[in-house]
C-alpha cells in the first residue's frame, strides 16, 4: 500500500510540474542576455504558475470541505473537520493571493514600474 501511495503522490507531483516546464521554453529565449527585466519576467512566470497551483489546491480543499459538510449527517466530528477544511482552505486562499500581490510589488519596484512614485 506504501508503494502505491509513493507512485500516486508522484504521478500527481509531475502533472503538476509537468506545465511549468513546459512553460519553460517561453521565459527567457536561448541566447539572450540577462538583464533585471528578464530575471523578473522568469520569476513573475513562476511565481504566477505557483499562484494559480495553490489557488486550484485551496479550491478543492474548499469544495471538499463544502461536500463532507453536507454529507455528515450531523456527526459532530465530521462537521468540526469539514469546517476546518473550509476554513484553512480560505486561509491558505488569501495567504496564496497576499503572496501574489508581493511578488508582483517587488517586481514592480525592482524593474522601475512605479516611477511616479519611487526614482531609483
Amino acid at each position: 500500500m506504501k508503494i502505491a501511495k509513493k507512485i500516486y503522490y508522484g504521478l500527481i507531483s509531475s502533472a503538476l510540474v509537468l506545465p511549468a516546464l513546459a512553460m519553460a521554453d517561453n521565459v527567457v529565449p536561448p541566447g539572450t542576455p540577462f538583464n533585471l527585466r528578464s530575471i523578473a519576467d522568469s520569476i513573475t512566470a513562476i511565481a504566477r504558475f505557483m499562484v494559480y497551483i495553490g489557488i486550484a489546491v485551496a479550491v478543492i480543499f474548499i469544495v471538499w470541505g463544502g461536500i463532507t459538510y453536507m454529507t455528515a449527517g450531523g456527526d459532530d466530528t465530521k462537521l468540526g473537520t469539514a469546517k476546518k477544511r473550509i476554513i484553512w482552505g480560505i486561509v491558505g486562499a488569501a495567504i496564496i493571493i497576499g503572496v501574489g500581490v508581493i511578488i508582483n510589488t517587488l517586481k514592480q519596484i525592482a524593474t522601475g514600474g512605479f516611477q511616479g512614485f519611487f526614482q531609483f
